[in-house]
């Protein structure tokens, strides 16, 4: 176990402080950074965030599927199409501003827990046999990973990484904005607020 957490931290590190990670936004304990991708005009994200809310909190927000249509108010629809105990699938539905299309999201997601640690680990997939495609664009080009480390009993330090490309006629300069707006920033804040109502 303490050989695998050493790789954990190594990949953490590595996380950090790789590439050539632009400052793009500031709010009190959460910093959003930018990226390039190569042969691509869109950017990665990663947001570092310190959480005053223990590490299971934030994970329970992370993962409490039956409200995140109140929690965010850009998905209009939610379902959880399949859970086990590490792995689960999802798909979301995106409200967008007119005259811009909805967007769904089918998503792959796992969780890895240890001592102090949790992550967990999105990516898109093309097609499910419950879900029908419609009108909507769906998004099929979306990774993210985010890293729960246990600072004490009432603080998470949250590392966030992942890119997502929305499809259809999106500029890529509105999809880049987008991130800076992310329901991951939301959900650090509603740890927070959740720990100090407890």
């Amino acid at each position: 176990m303490k050989f695998l957490l050493f790789f954990i931290s190594l990949a953490i590190c590595h996380i950090v402080h790789s590439q050539n990670w632009e400052l793009k936004k500031e709010i009190e304990n959460v910093k959003v950074y930018t990226a390039d991708i190569q042969n691509s005009a869109l950017k990665k994200y990663k947001i570092i965030a310190l959480s005053n809310a223990p590490i299971n909190k934030v994970y329970y927000l992370l993962t409490d599927y039956n409200n995140y249509t109140k929690m965010f108010k850009e998905i209009s629809d939610f379902k959880l199409l399949s859970k086990n105990d590490t792995v689960c699938i999802t798909y979301s539905l995106f409200e967008m501003p007119w005259p811009i299309k909805e967007r769904e999201l089918i998503t792959k997601i796992t969780t890895y827990r240890a001592k102090d640690i949790i992550i967990v680990s999105s990516e898109s997939i093309n097609k499910h046999k419950a879900i029908a495609m419609g009108e909507c664009i769906r998004i099929s080009d979306f990774s993210e990973k985010f890293i729960l480390k246990k600072i004490n009993k009432n603080q998470t330090e949250c590392i966030i990484t992942g890119y997502i490309d929305m499809g259809g006629t999106i500029p890529n300069w509105a999809q880049n904005m987008f991130i800076t707006k992310s329901p991951p920033i939301k959900l650090i804040h509603l740890a927070e607020i959740k720990n100090k109502n407890d």
